[in-house]
């Protein structure tokens, strides 16, 4: 950053339409979200293609399977982020094309990144 002291970086987690107001008011100059933010004036570009997983316990139906079709996983419940976000949408999309809406049990606030537990207050009760 001593290169360039003229750089500011901010780093918070927002709503897809929150992003887009951010974006639109000239307040951030980018930001990434894991699904296009489909706005006049706003370009998206991929920048990585990823593998998406479904977490389940050991000794669940599907623990022992290497690949699954997402329907499989249609009457379970589902640990999700809020309405809104990013990660959300995207999930909901994903199973929307695999013919179900999901039954999200809890809504996460935010992503606990790096550990393997949830920190306190992290999740809430739908």
């Amino acid at each position: 950053m001593a290169q360039y002291p003229k750089v500011n970086f901010r780093i918070a987690q927002a709503s897809m339409e929150d992003m887009g107001q951010l974006i639109e008011n000239g307040e951030i100059d980018f930001c990434f979200t894991a699904m296009p933010i489909e706005r006049p004036g706003i370009s998206a570009l991929p920048v990585l293609n990823e593998e998406v997983f479904l977490a389940v316990p050991s000794g669940h139906r599907l623990a022992e399977r290497d690949r699954i079709c997402l329907s499989q996983a249609a009457d379970e419940p589902f640990v999700g982020y809020k309405e809104g976000y990013p990660f959300r949408t995207m999930n909901d999309e994903f199973c929307r094309a695999a013919g179900f809406r999901p039954h999200v049990v809890y809504h996460v606030k935010w992503c606990c990144s790096h550990r393997s537990d949830p920190l306190p207050g992290r999740m809430q009760n739908q």
